[in-house]
């Protein structure tokens, strides 16, 4: 018996996906022979790029940003490098650390310091000072931390940028405290907002 073959009458949407499926693995295997990206790695597994990703054979890896590599944001701790601007609200559920540091000044006369990464300066005055300030941003708040030494009272003046309540006196009792606390108006003067007495 003579047996006949016929066609198979696929409807118009099987047809379509067999075709999209027939597209979509020839483009596999060809990726696959020309080096394309065939397939997305493991996050963070391989040695970080200065490009950002990483491509191995055919694998597409992704990275985190660190403080010489761009990258993505993770859910870890990360350290960026650069300045960032956000042009919108940034909100916080928790602190916000500047990483602004402590400086020691001088010890006597006319001193102009860069305030713009300081939150704290110290200093244990051996004679007259006058304190000039130099940068800063609008709301940054610094604090000068004066310590007695001797018997000797000196006179210490902020100056140039400073708005404050007048010349502070050490006294003559050796080791006592002083703190005298402004904020950065505008970027570039310092109104101060308070100062103790001797402790």
């Amino acid at each position: 018996m003579a047996i006949t073959s016929r066609p198979i009458n696929l409807s118009s949407e099987a047809s379509i996906a067999y075709d999209i499926l027939r597209e979509l693995d020839m483009l596999v295997k060809v990726a696959s022979q020309v080096g394309f990206t065939a397939a997305i790695g493991v996050f963070d597994s391989q040695a970080p790029s200065a490009n950002g990703l990483s491509v191995v054979t055919t694998t597409l890896y992704a990275q985190s940003a660190d403080a010489t590599h761009p990258g993505m944001v993770n859910t870890t701790t990360q350290t960026f490098a650069g300045a960032k601007t956000f042009s919108s609200v940034v909100t916080s559920l928790s602190d916000i650390y500047t990483g602004a540091s402590a400086a020691t000044l001088a010890t006597t006369g006319t001193m102009t310091t860069t305030l713009t990464n300081l939150r704290v300066i110290t200093i244990t005055p051996t004679g007259n000072c006058t304190f000039n300030a130099s940068g800063g941003f609008a709301g940054q708040p610094i604090s000068f931390v004066i310590t007695t030494s001797g018997v000797s009272s000196f006179n210490l003046t902020f100056g140039t940028n400073f708005k404050s309540q007048g010349v502070l006196a050490t006294g003559t009792t050796s080791g006592k405290v002083f703190t005298v606390s402004f904020i950065c108006t505008n970027g570039t003067q310092w109104a101060e907002v308070s100062r103790s007495t001797a402790m």
